[in-house]
């Protein structure tokens, strides 16, 4: 008989929330809510072996950062070759950037990482804790329950299951939080546990590889109409910016001001790595579509193509950290892990 070892990180978010004074939410620390999470306490996995880590501080998702995306990441690596499969529960805030970079950090990854969480607390007698938890499980414990190993970064919650990469929040209140606009749904959860094989990574055949620097100095510039674009000279007068995410129009759109090509043109000059994608929840860019398209000004930026804003971002900190400058714009601009559509 099979059996699996699961390892499952804490990393806090309204999964394990409860009311403080203020009768507001704050997440509590793993030992107050253990007893709570009954697929991890009941003889309901007597064929998965958990082993559960904590964060000493965790935290309202809100507050990542770089630096907990390396914890999660070096807890991962520590135990990546005894164990099956790594839960990770996070808040719903910045899950899709979490596991959006987390892609990036584990490349040829040959087993599954899910996050997964909550929208009411494991404590709510309505809460969406357990049955998430419980697919992950499923999704971790693969070859216990016969169904296909995923070797990527997962999002799974509400019965659906997305790739980390292509997920955005899409709601604070419903229950179905997470979308994947630009790429189907890897499986859903209904009596019977469906996975589209069609669309999953394969696993690979060479081993994985452990990339976890990240440079956080870029930001994201999202275009309005009647934006004054002389704030814009501050950008590039600071020395410390070394990425931009452009959230053009449509698909790839931009005002046609001098003074705003003027920025884009200083920031090249500066070695400013810039890449554009769509404000669109569906679509992508399409270089020169439109007379207004920004691609049609013999610049040098890249396309996003149909990447998520999180996933746009977090691939830009990524490469901006682990490769050289004469590679950032084919990295940027290559398929890595199932991130975009070419």
């Amino acid at each position: 008989m099979s059996s699996a070892k699961v390892m499952v990180i804490y990393t806090g978010g309204t999964f394990g929330m409860t009311q403080n004074g203020n009768n507001a939410l704050s997440p509590s620390r793993w030992d107050d809510i253990v007893a709570h999470i009954s697929p991890i306490n009941k003889e309901d996995f007597k064929q998965v072996e958990f082993t559960l880590e904590s964060f000493d501080n965790p935290l309202d998702s809100s507050q990542m950062t770089p630096k907990e995306w390396v914890m999660m990441a070096e807890i991962i690596q520590k135990n990546y070759h005894s164990h099956d499969g790594f839960i990770i529960i996070h808040g719903t805030d910045t899950m899709a950037y979490s596991a959006s970079v987390l892609s990036f950090m584990f490349h040829s990854l040959s087993k599954p990482i899910i996050f997964t969480g909550a929208q009411l607390p494991v404590t709510h007698t309505r809460t969406d804790a357990s049955i998430n938890l419980i697919n992950a499980i499923y999704l971790a414990a693969a070859k216990v329950f016969r169904i296909p190993i995923i070797p990527e970064v997962l999002i799974c919650f509400n019965k659906v299951l997305l790739r980390g990469n292509r997920s955005t929040k899409k709601s604070t209140f419903d229950f179905m939080g997470f979308e994947s606009p630009n790429f189907p749904q890897l499986g859903r959860f209904n009596q019977k546990i469906e996975i589209n094989k069609k669309n999953i990574l394969q696993i690979p055949e060479i081993p994985t590889k452990f990339l976890f620097n990240i440079c956080p100095d870029i930001i994201t510039i999202n275009l309005f109409p009647g934006m004054n674009f002389k704030f814009l000279k501050y950008i590039n007068k600071s020395n410390e910016i070394k990425g931009i995410v452009l959230r053009s129009f449509g698909s790839g759109n931009i005002p046609q001001s001098q003074e705003f090509i003027e920025f884009l043109e200083e920031a090249i000059q500066l070695n400013i790595v810039i890449v554009n994608i769509t404000q669109c929840k569906e679509g992508s860019i399409k270089p020169h579509q439109y007379g207004a398209s920004l691609h049609n000004k013999n610049l040098p930026i890249i396309n996003g193509y149909d990447s998520t804003l999180e996933a746009a971002s977090t691939k830009l900190m990524w490469v901006l950290a682990n490769s050289s400058p004469q590679d950032h714009h084919a990295l940027m601009s290559k398929n890595l892990v199932g991130e975009i559509t070419i």
